[in-house]
């Protein structure tokens, strides 16, 4: 009986399986089918090249159609506002989109936007199931009001940038396969492929429209170009002609073979003194007085014919009237007409002849007064080699006359060492420029050397640097009298540099001019560094600001003044006495201000640190006077609280709420064992502590204080970090005592921090000078231990920390401290050869510090 059931049930599952091939193939036909569709009518907008809004519109109407969705929309990513705009939507709208701007999150790790994401990663995105997609949760509730229940996101891709996406809702969870985005991705692929090619058709279009418009224009332009260059040609003829016949200076053409002239200017006819037709068509030798001739042709016109071609040439013409005429000539050879031309540009020299005549005799005046000078005049040429020296050269240098007319060059006066740098300042001058006086070492020809100065000058000869020439003075007894101050200032400076006292000065604008080594290394510069500098480039703008306004007060006023003030050094602020006193010129006009100042943080802090002890003398005698008139009293009291509440206990079941009173009397002996412990403090601030002084291992101490103190510390929910530094030098102390110092900023430390915190404590090794300032730690100290305690506490307010080692001082609220335990600490660390310092801001803790001097024995030294 079951063997035929058996076969209905596999019967059964092979036909659901088929029913279910079949509902799958008929659904991927269907979404194949609108596939084709939505492709179909976007190629219809490629053909006729459809403005790309309208293709977007029908691919959101053809999702919405043949896919079944319940809306569709798309948008685009505006970049400088970083946010996604609706443009165009599809399918039932229901105002959705009405004033909806999504952030652009693609820039955040945390992005959760299906759009932000689709446009970020250029790939499709979408949520499953809006309901209980944790992601989506933003947007849930908008999305649960309008029916959505599963969104998936297609960016649009151009050109391989993408800034806008496709966003399409169904209202089934789950409505996207990954077959269906496929599909949807191959639409939105498609309309990209479409706007690409109508782009590059249309940009080709108009590539190939310019290309057809730019050739029209070239042939435009060549035809207009030849044109021009015949009218060019044309005009260059005319030019030429026009010139030929303007030109100032005499032009002749003759023919190159038999010297016959062929043409000649308006100068030439001039410069002759013959019209043209009495010169065209004669030979050239009628230009000539007759000795220039050498048989057929003249001198210079043989000589440019051959080997001086294109160069200039001195000779003589003559005029019709036979005056004689000096003229340059220079000529060329050059085709006309078939035949070889040769044409010359004569130049009437006559006036510059004279003129050279002229120079010459001044010259011989100049050379008769410079040999009456006493000091060396000289002259030499381009190349270097001396034309011309005076009198006063030889006995300055040693020369002879037979060594200058030998040849002497200008560069054999100076010392090798110089003459580099002589041979840059003559290119200098001979190119214009003027160097005023230069310094050199000149040499004798015996080969000593002495200082000279040398003022020189270009010699123009037509228009062109031909030389040099100038005057030397021996600037010995210059150089003399110069080191002579130069030793005098030396002394000077070193006077300033050896002072103490730092040395500034600055002109009428409060700009440094200069200032001693002391002060510079102040400023961590060198002196010749701080010219041009001002305040503001080494303080703080505050105490630059004060600095300026108390120089401008004194140079206005005239008046020497004594000013205390603050000033960094080193990071650190000290406090220093300065004079400052305004400078003055010989008419009593203030020019600038020069101040004195000397640091006196230390005598300030020994006359604080006397005036403090001198206070704590007279408080300490108050303390112990009142601490032996209440310290009697206050142990009776104590001794009948003991006793009545030790009798109280015993008749506990007789009498009704002695329990009451038992707590009661506790309370009472609680207060009276507080002012005892007062009273006890009271004394030991009043009396001289004797110490057990012997090498102490700091670390050591820390630790057994911070065990004793461990369930108090802990109670607080207060960490103790220790950062103990290994291998210290033991110190000379009183274990107990630097116990008592521990335990108190310890317990001071958790209670500014009620709520819990950390408390660290350091320790570690410092030079002298760099550990402390003060002069306490004493000189015989080579190093320095150095611990540090610091809370995370309230802080101290920048009036009270001056304050805190002032016995009966405290923050603390009424009841819970007298404010004896940091005046006692002080105590005992001074004693101890020993420093303490505060510092704290207020809300971000406080940081004791404290500074003991090492045993100097190597022997000293332990392990933390």
């Amino acid at each position: 009986m079951r063997k035929p059931k058996k076969r209905n049930n596999n019967n059964l599952t092979k036909r659901k399986k088929i029913e279910e091939a079949l509902r799958k193939s008929e659904e991927h036909y269907r979404i194949f089918a609108s596939y084709q569709h939505a492709i179909s009518e976007l190629h219809k907008f490629y053909v006729v090249e459809a403005p790309f809004e309208q293709m977007v519109q029908r691919t959101l109407d053809s999702i919405i159609e043949k896919f079944g969705y319940y809306m569709a929309w798309y948008a685009e990513l505006i970049e400088k506002e970083k946010v996604i705009l609706p443009k165009l939507w599809a399918g039932k709208y229901e105002k959705y989109l009405d004033g909806l701007r999504l952030e652009y999150e693609g820039d955040k790790r945390d992005a959760k936007c299906a759009m932000s994401l689709a446009i970020l990663r250029k790939k499709p995105f979408g949520y499953a199931d809006l309901e209980h997609d944790k992601d989506f949760e933003k947007w849930r509730d908008f999305a649960l009001q309008y029916g959505y229940r599963s969104n998936q996101a297609i960016p649009l891709i151009i050109d391989g940038k993408c800034k806008s996406a496709f966003l399409i809702y169904s209202t089934r969870p789950r409505a996207f396969s990954e077959e269906l985005v496929q599909y949807l991705k191959g639409i939105v692929d498609e309309l990209a492929m479409i706007v690409e090619n109508i782009t590059k058709r249309k940009q080709a279009e108009e590539a190939l429209r310019r290309a057809h418009d730019e050739l029209e224009v070239r042939v435009q332009e060549r035809t207009a170009e030849l044109a021009k260059a015949h009218e060019t040609l044309v005009e260059s003829e005319e030019k030429y002609r026009t010139q030929f016949e303007e030109a100032l200076d005499a032009i002749f053409i003759a023919d190159a073979k038999t010297g016959t002239l062929i043409d000649c200017n308006r100068a030439a006819t001039r410069l002759v003194g013959r019209k043209k037709s009495e010169l065209v068509g004669k030979h050239q030798r009628i230009l000539h007085p007759p000795e220039e001739s050498t048989g057929d042709f003249t001198r210079t016109f043989k000589q440019h014919l051959k080997e001086k071609m294109g160069q200039v040439l001195e000779a003589q013409v003559i005029t019709k009237k036979g005056e004689i005429k000096d003229v340059a000539i220079k000529a060329n050879l050059f085709e006309f007409k078939g035949k070889k031309a040769l044409q010359g540009i004569f130049r009437d020299i006559t006036e510059r002849k004279k003129a050279g005549e002229r120079l010459r005799a001044s010259e011989e005046k100049f050379r008769e007064l410079a040999e009456l000078l006493p000091e060396t005049i000289y002259e030499f040429d381009e190349t270097g080699y001396l034309t011309f020296v005076n009198r006063a050269a030889f006995a300055m240098f040693g020369f002879t006359q037979e060594d200058f007319k030998e040849g002497l060059t200008a560069l054999q006066m100076l010392v090798p060492e110089d003459r580099d740098r002589a041979k840059e300042n003559i290119s200098k001058v001979l190119g214009g420029e003027k160097l005023g006086g230069v310094e050199y070492t000149a040499q004798r020809k015996d080969g000593s050397a002495f200082p000279i100065i040398i003022y020189s000058s270009a010699i123009i000869r037509e228009g062109k640097s031909a030389g040099l020439r100038g005057i030397i003075v021996d600037i010995t007894e210059r150089k003399k009298t110069e080191e002579v101050l130069r030793k005098s200032g030396d002394k000077y400076r070193t006077l300033l540099e050896n002072l103490s006292q730092k040395i500034f000065f600055k002109d009428r604008n409060s700009v440094y001019i200069s200032c001693n080594e002391n002060y510079a290394r102040d400023l961590k510069i060198k002196s010749g560094e701080i010219a041009g500098k001002t305040d503001y480039d080494f303080f703080p703008k505050e105490l630059a600001e004060k600095y300026r306004a108390d120089d401008k007060r004194i140079m206005e006023s005239g008046e020497t003044e004594d000013i205390e003030e603050r000033y960094i050094q080193e990071e650190q602020e000290v406090i220093a006495h300065t004079v400052k006193t305004p400078v003055k010129d010989e008419e009593d006009n203030v020019f600038g201000i020069l101040g004195i100042f000397w640091d006196i943080t230390e005598r300030k802090r020994m006359e604080e640190r006397l005036a403090q002890s001198e206070k704590l003398a007279t408080v300490g005698r108050l303390a112990a006077g009142v601490a032996h008139e209440i310290n009697n009293p206050i142990t009776s009291a104590l001794l009948n609280v003991q006793r009545m509440s030790n009798k109280m206990k015993k008749k506990v079941k007789t009498i009704p709420d002695v329990k009451v009173y038992v707590k009661t009397l506790e309370k009472v002996e609680g207060a009276i064992y507080r002012c005892r412990r007062i009273v006890t403090e009271l004394l030991v601030f009043s009396r001289p502590t004797k110490f057990e002084l012997a090498p102490t291992n700091i670390n050591k101490v820390i630790k057994e204080t911070l065990e004793s103190l461990e369930e108090q510390v802990k109670t607080r929910d207060i960490k103790v970090v220790k950062a103990l530094a290994p291998q210290l030098p033991r110190i000379m102390a009183d274990r107990e005592q630097l116990s008592q110092v521990f335990s108190n900023l310890i317990m001071n430390g958790c209670e500014a921090m009620p709520k819990g915190g950390r408390l660290r404590i350091t320790t570690r090794l410092q030079k002298p000078e760099v550990g402390a300032r003060s002069g306490r730690l004493g000189e015989g100290a080579i190093k320095l231990v150095e611990i540090e305690v610091s809370d995370m506490g309230k802080g101290i307010s920048k009036e009270n920390l001056p304050k805190i080692f002032d016995p009966f001082f405290t923050t603390k609220e009424t009841g819970k401290g007298v404010g004896l335990g940091l005046s006692i600490s002080h105590r005992i660390i001074e004693e101890h050869k020993g420093t303490i310092e505060a510092r704290s801001q207020k809300g971000k803790g406080t940081t004791f510090i404290i500074r003991f001097p090492a045993v100097k024995k190597a022997k000293s030294k332990i392990n933390a």
